[in-house]
């Protein structure tokens, strides 16, 4: 008699977080996600342990009020331990981010034994998570293969492959790649179900208790190819999905789980915008649907017009955030060349002009560059200050394969073959640029002094 794939389940596990700093800005595992919903089309049974997961009811009861947004974002649960040997030098606290010892406990004796077990992973520096579920999962069930995917796995294969406790490594898309392991290891022969890649996932939602926001992914990948950015390693082509498809998930979705607050997770969500985000939101309004949406990814400033202002403003957009890095043109040119400071302040004007104020635009601004002055950093900040929107001032990471990584490595030393906990953006790898950990906390400073201006005016 053959095995079915319904005979085994498998449990995703998203890990906890082992950093610096950390806060949910609507972090989910989508890719996780992705491949369960690959899984449970192709007959497997799920089950989920998500340990940033902060509406499971044992966190909910430690939650203080004034560290949750009414829509959904907050605070991280907290603990303190100890910092990684390479990590000693850095004068703040290193924190376990997410699920208590007592609630991951109480989860792993509710569930049934799985037969395999699939961990994601998302920063490259964040790996100690990964590391902390396996070990607790080798433990309760032994014997059980274990895969690994993700951002980490897929960025920085090699040192993935040496975690103790690590089975298989998937890197890249994982849908397939994991279904075909899991078919082999158990020895099912049976046709692989691709699905629709432009429809609906159908990701398993259903796996969560309870579920504050929804996130959507509309496209995959990024049709540019920023030199710090390393979507394009990530994705192998960039692809949109069809409208009617966003807005049959929005809808079917936010209407199960009773929520309101839609999250996408698009890198280049204005792309195509008259037959894509435009036909979306106009979509969902014909519906009625009283929605709120958000984009914790840096926008495409240029492609924002008035037409586009206005769409965002009357399908509720809360949030919007403008991906800009710096105000150095020349720079700017030799890192991406898809927004300038013409266009950046055209945006602005529309946004405004639309009804969405100057003030509530959020504007990411790189610091901490191969290169980059102290100098810059501040002249970009006080570009945006002067355009009277809000900077969220961001610290570049080397990232693995991208130009940037390669810049670090020729001109500022950077081992390429360094623990990926170096090049967490808590701590700024490139110190020995000329800039010390004291200056960088100084612009931080003196990036929130801008802001508190921004907002009493």
């Amino acid at each position: 008699m053959k095995t079915r794939r319904s005979h085994r389940n498998i449990l995703l596990v998203n890990p906890w977080i082992y950093d610096f700093a950390a806060y949910d800005l609507w972090i989910k595992p989508l890719g996780l996600l992705y491949v369960g919903a690959a899984l449970r089309r192709n007959g497997y049974r799920l089950q989920l342990l998500d340990c940033l997961d902060r509406n499971h009811p044992g966190m909910r009861a430690l939650e203080k009020p004034s560290h949750r947004e009414a829509d959904g974002r907050g605070k991280f649960h907290r603990e303190i331990v100890d910092k990684p040997e390479a990590l000693r030098w850095v004068p703040r606290y290193f924190a376990r981010y997410g699920y208590t010892e007592a609630v991951f406990e109480q989860e792993l004796r509710s569930m049934e034994p799985p037969d395999a077990i699939l961990i994601t992973s998302i920063m490259t520096y964040w790996y100690k998570g990964v590391e902390a579920v396996v070990e607790r999962l080798r433990d309760r069930f032994p014997g059980v293969p274990v895969l690994l995917g993700g951002v980490y796995a897929t960025l920085c294969g090699h040192h993935a492959r040496s975690l103790p406790g690590v089975d298989h490594v998937i890197r890249g898309y994982g849908e397939e790649a994991a279904t075909r392991w899991l078919d082999a290891y158990f020895g099912i022969e049976a046709p692989y179900d691709p699905g629709d890649s432009l429809g609906d996932p159908d990701l398993p939602w259903d796996l969560y208790p309870d579920l504050s926001s929804l996130i959507v992914l509309t496209a995959r990948g990024c049709p540019y190819h920023c030199t710090f950015c390393a979507t394009d390693q990530l994705n192998d082509r960039f692809h949109q999905r069809r409208p009617e498809s966003v807005v049959g998930e929005i809808l079917r979705h936010t209407k199960t789980f009773g929520i309101r607050d839609v999250v996408f997770y698009d890198d280049a969500l204005f792309v195509n915008k008259k037959r894509h985000l435009e036909v979306i939101l106009d979509r969902l309004q014909e519906a009625g649907d009283e929605l709120r949406f958000h984009t914790p990814n840096g926008l495409f400033a240029r492609m924002i017009d008035l037409s586009l202002a206005k769409k965002l403003v009357a399908s509720n957009f809360q949030s919007v955030r403008l991906s800009f890095e710096t105000s150095n043109e020349g720079r700017r040119k030799d890192m991406n060349n898809k927004v300038s400071n013409d266009s950046f302040l055209r945006a602005l004007d529309h946004l405004e002009a639309a009804g969405f104020p100057r003030h509530r635009v959020e504007v990411y601004t790189l610091m901490g560059l191969p290169g980059q002055s102290e100098r810059e950093v501040r002249e970009s900040m006080e570009f945006v200050h002067r355009a009277g929107a809000k900077i969220r001032l961001a610290s570049f990471t080397p990232i693995p394969g991208t130009v940037d990584f390669q810049r670090a490595v020729d001109t500022h030393d950077l081992d390429p073959d360094a623990d990926p906990l170096l090049l967490n953006n808590s701590i700024y790898p490139l110190r020995d640029s000329g800039l010390s950990y004291e200056d960088y906390s100084a612009l931080r400073q003196y990036g929130k002094d801008l802001n508190q201006k921004v907002a009493q005016a």
